[in-house]
């Protein structure tokens, strides 16, 4: 999820807090990771085969470590609320999870001058 501040990414994660996007699901490593970054949750969604193998080299923060229990993602949609757990294949029981609540659109930011709406652009391509 540090990539939600550079480059192409961060252009991306803009896009998504501008249209209310809680959850961002993504593979490739093999672990269950979550990370919140402006609000939004960068999930890496584990793996029900191989184990992560290369220790520290994902370069996951120590205080959030990543889980390396072979498991998979349970989703389940409430009209109230959207849960995410990761579930351990073993034991068929949850060994992390969070929730959403359903996102409410605000009312657009409207810049009253054109010196906000320039610092507003030089604060995003300071990212």
């Amino acid at each position: 999820a540090r990539a939600a501040k550079v480059g192409e990414q961060a252009q991306v994660h803009s896009i998504m807090r501008e249209n209310g996007v809680q959850v961002f699901m993504h593979g490739h490593d093999h672990v269950f990771y979550d990370q919140v970054v402006d609000g939004i949750h960068y999930t890496s969604c584990g793996t029900t085969g191989a184990p992560w193998m290369f220790g520290a080299e994902g370069g996951y923060p120590e205080d959030r470590p990543a889980i390396n229990i072979t498991g998979h993602i349970r989703i389940d949609v409430e009209p109230t609320r959207l849960s995410v757990n990761y579930v351990n294949v073993a034991t068929g029981f949850p060994v992390f999870g969070y929730h959403v609540k359903p996102y409410k659109k605000t009312k657009p930011k409207v810049l009253e001058t054109f010196n906000e709406y320039k610092e507003e652009q030089n604060e995003f391509h300071r990212l």
